[in-house]
């Protein structure tokens, strides 16, 4: 068995992916294995692909005659992929150059089922340090598994690898187009029994402002429907044995639609924020206000909208990013 495969779904991606591919390449660890799904591009792509790796034995190009997403084609590599270990990387983003050696090492010598790096999230103004701050620690999967509903644990699979095994009974929801990482995620921490961390900031997440979660639409209300897909059997267990650590799980969901839609707020925007923010009823914010397992700085942004309403909160958002960005540097 190969020691680990990345994969690498593209849509429209001339633009970043060679810089995407060449950071995977100039690892400090050879990697096995580069799975790329071309997802039906209609730009300058395939000839890019096509150009630089078609020539390579561990890179492995697919073309997609149709448009299928992100969940399906990330669905599809698993599938096509065998890696003793799996990771992931979006194509408009790239990695340091020791972050699979740092972290597949991590996972042979501790025996771990996933292991976890920091991020950075890069923008056109700065470099921020993800919130998701992790220690070198190694954790049972109950102990992973509270962390994650908790949201102390990020939802995404890019700063991530995992032990191909656990992956056996998983797949990616192509009915959501938002929030199937978390889904993804919650359901690999439930049949993981050992996670681990590397303290390094080796993964860079660019904020794109044309993606899903950076454009106001009504997609960005799926968030709660990850509740709707979990596994019944998983469901079941959550709410027996971490009550409310999975409650904490629900109300950080309707947390994620409430900040993403706010902070798309502009004038050209203004009536869809107010229209996509009136799901947020009273019962739910008092939820969140009570949950001392949240925040206390989320909490009071949830209090000023049960108390002030939502005008007041969008006005408050140039405020509410500049702390997040101070505590997170």
């Amino acid at each position: 068995m190969k020691k680990l495969s990345i994969i690498i779904p593209v849509f429209n991606g001339e633009k970043f992916i060679k810089r995407c591919v060449d950071s995977v390449l100039n690892q400090s660890m050879y990697i096995d294995e580069i799975i790329i799904i071309n997802d039906n591009s209609t730009d300058g792509t395939i000839e890019i692909l096509e150009k630089n790796y078609s020539n390579l034995v561990n890179i492995k190009i697919i073309n997609l005659k149709k448009n299928h997403g992100v969940s399906y084609c990330r669905n599809l590599g698993i599938e096509k992929s065998s890696g003793e270990y799996i990771g992931f990387v979006d194509s408009d983003d790239y990695v340091e150059v020791n972050m699979f050696e740092k972290m597949y090492n991590n996972a042979k010598d501790n025996n771990l089922d996933i292991c976890i790096c920091n991020f950075v999230e890069v923008n056109q103004q700065n470099r921020i340090k993800s919130k998701y701050k992790n220690n070198e620690e190694i954790l049972e999967r109950d102990k992973s598994l509270e962390k994650y509903l908790l949201n102390k644990i990020s939802p995404s699979v890019w700063d991530k690898i995992f032990r191909r095994k656990i992956l056996k009974n998983i797949k990616f929801n192509t009915k959501l187009i938002i929030g199937e990482d978390i889904l993804f995620c919650l359901e690999a921490f439930y049949y993981s029994k050992k996670t681990g961390f590397v303290n390094d900031y080796l993964y860079n997440y660019i904020q794109n402002d044309n993606s899903a979660v950076h454009t106001i639409s009504s997609k960005l209300l799926q968030y709660v429907d990850v509740i709707k897909y979990i596994p019944l059997q998983i469901e079941k267990d959550l709410k027996l044995n971490f009550k409310s650590e999975y409650n904490t799980f629900f109300n950080s969901l309707n947390l994620r639609i409430i900040h993403s839609v706010s902070a798309l707020y502009n004038k050209k925007v203004k009536k869809q924020v107010f229209e996509y923010l009136s799901f947020v009823d009273k019962q739910t914010l008092k939820l969140i206000v009570k949950d001392k397992k949240i925040s206390k700085f989320i909490r009071v942004e949830a209090f000023i909208i049960l108390i002030f309403g939502l005008k007041v909160h969008i006005s408050l958002q140039p405020l509410y990013v500049r702390i997040r960005n101070i505590k997170n540097r």
